[in-house]
């Protein structure tokens, strides 16, 4: 959780001091939506349709590394950047020239584009669709020993009150599974072997970082949860065995 909390609080520090001393920085993470299109695809509103402050009023919405963030701007002239995990930030808006400005940084405006707003200098855009995140399936409370089995890899990581992808906060954990025997590898554990026990369709075993609790979903994701100093759920979708079983497309 810490990591997580340190990946949203530089987020909001680099947009800071974007916006306060025109820095711009490109950043690229894995996301789950598609890329974003080259700005030639882009045709600015037309002269009719350009941005007038009652068109932009409102929610807006982009997606980093698994995360979605709120740009809210109000009619009073003001707006919030609400990044899950971190604290939000909050301004004053104006458009220049058709474009979007916020805290007066005439040098990383946000361009209307299409249905969209571009935020070139932090690779974003912004629309009125909320993205799609995960929402976590219910247990699979029957569960036995042997239906946990497995090659397993972290795919998401529980962050406030949502997910964010593992693999943007280089959250690597794998288990392998075989009846009540565990082999664990990654950053969260190291690599070791448990004996598991089995209750109530669950799987659980004790780490010196606290009790882990291993649930399968309905929605074929392995919920884990670890209570203790730093609690922390994850969620592995099931892979082929290196070297093993063929590559197939992950959920």
């Amino acid at each position: 959780m810490k990591r997580i909390t340190q990946i949203c609080i530089t987020l909001l520090l680099i947009i800071s001091m974007m916006l306060s001393t025109a820095f711009a920085a490109d950043l690229t993470a894995e996301s789950t939506r598609p890329p974003v299109p080259e700005e030639p695809e882009y045709e600015l509103m037309p002269e009719s349709a350009k941005p007038l402050p009652e068109r932009i009023l409102g929610d807006w919405y982009s997606e980093f590394a698994g995360i979605v963030i709120t740009l809210a701007l109000s009619e009073d002239g003001m707006y919030t950047l609400n990044i899950p995990g971190g604290e939000s930030k909050t301004g004053a808006w104006e458009l220049i020239e058709g474009l979007l400005v916020l805290d007066g940084d005439e040098k990383a405006p946000l361009l209307p584009v299409g249905e969209g707003l571009r935020w070139n200098a932090l690779s974003m855009v912004f629309t009125r669709e909320q993205p799609d995140t995960y929402v976590p399936a219910e247990p699979f409370a029957e569960a036995k020993t042997g239906n946990f089995d497995g090659y397993w890899k972290s795919y998401y990581t529980a962050s406030g009150d949502g997910t964010v992808l593992s693999s943007a906060i280089k959250e690597d954990t794998e288990l392998y599974i075989e009846g009540t025997k565990l082999a664990v590898n990654g950053s969260l554990f190291g690599l070791a072997m448990y004996d598991c026990t089995v209750e109530n369709g669950a799987l659980t075993f004790v780490t010196d970082k606290g009790i882990v609790i291993l649930q399968l979903l309905r929605d074929n994701y392995l919920k884990l949860t670890l209570s203790g100093d730093a609690p922390t759920t994850l969620y592995l979708s099931a892979r082929p065995i290196p070297g093993i079983t063929p590559e197939v497309e992950a959920p």
